[in-house]
């Protein structure tokens, strides 16, 4: 069933690698298969991607705790395993024939390993309830053609903007009134950069520059991925959006140093006030609060400014998958459950609140909780609606690695004009998608 997947993308695997694949082999409860394949116990094996939230994993064990005591004879092996490394980890694995039973990976990655044969389907294992009780745009990158679901949606970040209320008075510009469209934005960097105020700050280090350039590019109307499945970057809407951001580089409201900061090196330059403005994940409020408490009513939260073709932003729930290859795909589906349906607040929602971030259920917004209520976050929330995936492609995690962020990188350097950049994009994009057909 595999060999298409390992022919393709694993090739070029070196001896030091299969010795790392050998080990992981060992990883799920025996060598011969995923977990409890051999031994006949009840056993499952649930892949936590994350650990830098230690409230994270401490829900998760809980859970896990109450789910095994409710469950004799049933033991969760939790593993956890950082963004940084999950996605060739799950590669490696599913390749050795030894995934987790269940993994937590990000929508692109589900579609990516969908295409692969790799999940069973969650309509089969989980609760229809808890399916039927999310926004339907949180399933893109997760459902097949025929409209089955390989994902149920978990914890999801959706992107926004920060702004300093102390620095736009300093400015002159009414600190209840962030920019709300893109023409505003470059009114308010002109009076804060006409004040002394450095603008604007934007994470564009290593992987993140597409997470703040697909918001761009939907807010001028462009997409990577036209209807019919071609590559569509070629087009006036991305030029227009990679002009734009070229614009407040060359406009000195965004410096070109971004390309060095990650999302926590952004925050650090906005509580410095050495950036008005930043665009970040929403898990950035609890950072602030705990972390620059001195900063306590100098802060707020907006919308996304709207581009020419209207509001959009990123955002996306990460999906929990099912193994098509676990012994024990209906246990891995009443955990699932037990997760969304137990607990008091559920462990879903504890997890949300752990992670300062926010779930895609349709009841999520109306619950009277203080962390929903909390008007920092009160603006991410209501974004969820427009807010989008990354594209739906299963070449687009190696096209945005090789390709897409590099070239995002250059464009913020100087090294490439907008023209440039969506040319070689275009070419980029297009050379995987051909060979991935092949």
């Amino acid at each position: 069933m595999y060999e298409k997947f390992r022919r393709v993308r694993y090739l070029a695997i070196a001896a030091g690698t299969l010795a790392v694949i050998t080990a992981l082999a060992g990883c799920g409860g025996s060598a011969a298969g995923p977990s409890g394949a051999n031994t006949g116990e009840r056993t499952i094996e649930f892949s936590l991607t994350g650990g830098t939230v230690p409230a994270q994993t401490q829900v998760i064990k809980d859970a896990i705790a109450a789910f095994e005591k409710a469950n004799k004879g049933v033991t969760v092996k939790l593993t956890e395993v950082g963004w940084g490394d999950a996605y060739s980890q799950y590669q490696t694995r599913l390749t050795a024939g030894n995934p987790p039973d269940i993994a937590l990976l990000a929508p692109s990655w589900v579609s990516t390993f969908m295409t692969d044969d790799a999940f069973a389907s969650v309509d089969q294992y989980v609760n229809s309830a808890i399916l039927d009780n999310t926004y339907k745009t949180g399933y893109d990158g997760m459902v097949g053609k025929d409209g089955t679901r390989y994902g149920v949606q978990w914890d999801a970040s959706v992107w926004g903007m920060f702004y300093r209320t102390d620095l736009f008075a300093k400015a002159g510009l009414d600190p209840k009134a962030p920019p709300t469209t893109w023409e505003e934005l470059q009114k308010d960097c002109a009076a804060l950069a006409a004040a002394g105020i450095h603008p604007l700050a934007i994470p564009f280090n290593g992987t993140d520059p597409d997470d703040y350039f697909l918001p761009m590019m939907w807010q001028a109307g462009a997409e990577v991925v036209g209807t019919n499945g071609d590559v569509v970057l070629d087009s006036p809407q991305t030029l227009k959006a990679a002009t734009f951001l070229s614009g407040l580089v060359k406009d000195k409201y965004l410096s070109s140093d971004v390309v060095g900061h990650d999302w926590e090196a952004t925050m650090n330059t906005f509580i410095a006030g050495d950036a008005a403005i930043m665009f970040n994940g929403p898990w950035v409020v609890g950072s602030l609060q705990s972390g620059a408490p001195q900063l306590k009513g100098s802060w707020a939260t907006a919308k996304y400014p709207e581009g020419p073709a209207g509001p959009a932003t990123l955002g996306y729930p990460n999906g929990l998958v099912i193994s098509k290859l676990s012994k024990n795909k209906d246990l891995a589906g009443e955990f699932i459950n037990f997760l969304f349906q137990k607990g008091n607040p559920s462990y879903f929602f504890e997890f949300m609140k752990a992670s300062g971030v926010f779930g895609f259920t349709k009841d999520f917004a109306t619950t009277n909780d203080e962390f929903v209520r909390d008007p920092l976050n009160v603006p991410f929330i209501k974004s969820i609606p427009f807010a989008r995936d990354r594209p739906v492609a299963s070449w687009y995690e190696e096209f945005r690695q090789r390709t897409f962020d590099p070239g995002l990188q250059q464009l913020v350097l100087g090294t490439l004009t907008p023209e440039e950049f969506v040319k070689n994009a275009q070419k980029g994009a297009q050379q995987l998608a051909a060979a991935q057909k092949q």
